[in-house]
């Protein structure tokens, strides 16, 4: 009988659920762990080789997973301000932010793809734009600090301000910090695991794959 990559991530998603809602001492961590875990296991079946870890992941879940393309607006206009690039950040926070002041958002509300903002700001480099994707996002801000120093990265929450569960995102306000700070759902990040396994078994049979020519993080 052939391998399962849905039936194994399923199986992982499962338990990732099991322990966000505090089964055996498990937390927001653990679950995190174990899911982003899977999607690491996933992109290195696909992409043999070392060195590649964060363009692997990325190109996975933008290959398999399309609402992973999806932009942070807080965390891109709080980049371009700390840039000094104020005139983009002014521009993206007047159209995707507008009067928000301390409301909890989610990422439905406010966050766009990549050509909504080049429509607004046809100057900013699809290098910067994709750096905010979700899919690197996960990557590089929630993957790579919990499993190096088991918690969240920069500008990242490790606990929600809103009680629902269903979107992608939501963002917390900070009393001493401009920019709100992004937490991933776990639910969401659940759909995402199960979502690339079953892609990942319609397309098993071509793997290992060839690297591409510029991977999706790296396209200028």
């Amino acid at each position: 009988m052939s391998f399962s990559r849905a039936e194994w991530v399923q199986r992982k998603a499962e338990i990732a659920e099991r322990l966000w809602r505090g089964e055996c001492g498990g937390s927001y961590s653990e679950a995190v762990l174990i899911l982003c875990a899977a999607i690491s296991a996933l992109a290195a079946d696909a992409w043999r080789g070392k060195g590649i870890d964060r363009a692997r992941f990325v190109e996975l879940l933008v290959r398999l997973t399309p609402q992973a393309q999806i932009v942070s607006i807080p965390l891109l206009v709080g980049h371009l301000r700390e840039r000094r690039r104020s005139i983009y950040a002014r521009r993206l926070k007047q159209v995707f932010l507008p009067l928000t002041g301390s409301e909890v958002v989610t990422g439905p509300q406010i966050d766009r793809d990549a050509k909504a903002l080049k429509s607004l700001c046809p100057r900013l480099r699809n290098t910067e734009i994709r750096n905010f994707s979700y899919a690197n996002l996960l990557y590089e801000r929630l993957r790579s600090p919990m499993v190096h120093e088991y918690r969240t990265g920069y500008k990242t929450s490790s606990f929600p301000m809103t009680d629902d569960a269903t979107p992608p995102v939501s963002y917390f306000n900070w009393v001493h910090d401009l920019d709100r700070h992004i937490y991933f759902h776990v639910p969401w990040l659940a759909k995402l695991v199960r979502d690339a396994g079953r892609r990942a078994d319609i397309e098993c049979d071509a793997y290992p794959l060839n690297r591409p020519a510029h991977w999706w993080i790296k396209v200028t």
